[in-house]
């Protein structure tokens, strides 16, 4: 239980670590986007630990959600090596919150739909923009909710934002 506490501080205390420069917090920022897109997962991780939080993470998938399609569009703009990878996963964006989980996790999460592509850094900024859909898919019917699912996936969105750190605060 302790290493459930401890991974989210280890994310705050690395998003920390480096002192943004004049101006770089502001609400267009990448860097600034990415530390709200954390925060967000830090609450819904909180309240998946605490269980039965059903009403309040359908609200927060939604919110993560829409943060993830933020988090796409400044990162694309920033890594223009990631244009044909993401492609798909713009054009399709808005489109996530109707599909079902099974068709998220085919077409984007296991790239069904997505060209060959061997950037690490393409890759997290794909699975941040596309996990937070897959989580709300899930949550789609209350009586099947899985929390360990979507605990494991909040930690796959925690682990690649980790990644993606360090090259935001590159820029």
């Amino acid at each position: 239980m302790k290493r459930y506490f401890m991974f989210p501080l280890l994310l705050l205390l690395v998003a920390c670590g480096k002192a943004p420069a004049d101006g770089e917090t502001s609400s267009e920022s990448p860097l600034f986007v990415a530390q709200s897109y954390q925060q967000q997962l830090h609450s819904m991780m909180m309240k998946v630990q605490l269980g039965n939080a059903y009403k309040s993470l359908n609200g927060d998938s939604e919110q993560l959600a829409a943060l993830s399609l933020v988090l796409l569009s400044t990162n694309n703009a920033l890594f223009s090596q990631c244009d044909s990878y993401l492609a798909p996963v713009i054009a399709t964006a808005t489109q996530f919150s109707g599909m079902p989980s099974h068709e998220i996790k085919h077409k984007f999460l296991d790239e069904g739909m997505l060209p060959e592509f061997d950037d690490p850094l393409c890759y997290h900024i794909k699975e941040l923009a596309t996990h937070p859909s897959y989580i709300a898919a899930l949550l789609v019917e209350p009586k099947t909710v899985n929390y360990a699912e979507i605990a494991l996936q909040l930690r796959e969105l925690q682990e690649h934002l980790l990644l993606l750190y360090p090259s935001l605060r590159e820029k």
